[in-house]
């Protein structure tokens, strides 16, 4: 039940961040380019999500 939002979690960033690039894109006239690194930015963050949720803080080995 606790992954239910995940997909949100991995598709808002890059709908986000792939918007704000391209209204840069218009409005500094260098398309597609920013669009384009704000979409590889967004995944990025999906990505980064992703792995911190699915990987629950295995790191350090502790016992807690």
């Amino acid at each position: 039940m606790s992954f239910v939002g995940l997909g949100f979690e991995i598709a808002v960033p890059v709908a986000v961040l792939g918007f704000v690039g391209h209204r840069a894109d218009r409005w500094l006239a260098t398309e597609p380019w920013l669009m384009l690194l704000g979409l590889m930015l967004g995944m990025a963050v999906s990505f980064y999500t992703l792995f911190r949720r699915v990987g629950g803080g295995t790191r350090g080995g502790g016992d807690s």
